[in-house]
């Protein structure tokens, strides 16, 4: 059952609100959503940082209202233009998780182009778009990409699992190619220091569903 404006009210006034349940209204473009979260940004003192005024985290419901007003108002391009506003990546990168779409995909190589193509240099934001790229695969059976796109993802997997960096980091770089890999990928991964637990199943998975990939290419 999908979200309306007065279970988002009722639930937000009872504090039951979860950041799901905006993003799942923002994704079904629900009419009069803009509305109602400046007015319960308000009403509610939702936080924009993160943070109480004692330096306690919170649940930073006024960005992520922002994000989901943009898209509902402009779709993708208003998304966009959000990130000229310092500290929206990640957000924005969630609402796109979210669309499992090719455009939303376009929009992240838009984007994200200089993390996508030369990933050291961005680490952190490199990362993230490897976790929603593979949580969009993931949640997405028909979500497909042009060759070039699939390159592209590839490479950038591929250096940042060849990274000495956070077990889990490259860990989540491996399995993203499962859905972009191919024969180079197989040979990276012979190539690769073996993952522990609870990692250790990452490179086999990715080599079984490559092998897949290459099968039904043919």
């Amino acid at each position: 059952m999908g979200q309306s404006l007065k279970s988002i009210r009722s639930r937000a006034v009872s504090n039951e609100l979860e950041v799901e349940h905006i993003l799942e209204a923002a994704v079904s473009r629900l009419a009069g959503l803009p509305s109602l979260l400046v007015e319960l940004s308000a009403s509610e003192d939702w936080s924009d940082d993160g943070f109480n005024e004692d330096g306690s985290r919170v649940i930073p419901f006024a960005r992520w209202a922002r994000v989901a007003s943009a898209y509902c108002d402009d779709g993708i391009a208003g998304l966009g233009r959000l990130l000229s506003l310092s500290g929206h990546e990640n957000y924005v990168l969630a609402l796109l998780q979210e669309l499992r779409s090719a455009e939303a995909v376009k929009a992240m190589m838009d984007w994200f182009s200089d993390a996508i193509h030369n990933p050291s240099k961005d680490l952190e934001m490199a990362y993230s778009i490897t976790s929603t790229l593979n949580q969009m695969f993931l949640s997405s059976c028909s979500l497909e990409l042009p060759k070039q796109s699939e390159s592209l993802f590839r490479e950038m997997a591929h250096a940042l699992a060849r990274l000495d960096g956070e077990t889990h980091h490259r860990a989540t770089a491996v399995l993203l190619l499962r859905f972009v890999g191919d024969e180079t990928s197989l040979a990276l991964l012979k190539s690769l220091p073996p993952f522990v637990s609870p990692w250790d199943f990452v490179a086999s998975s990715a080599r079984r569903a490559i092998l897949k990939r290459m099968k039904v290419g043919r």
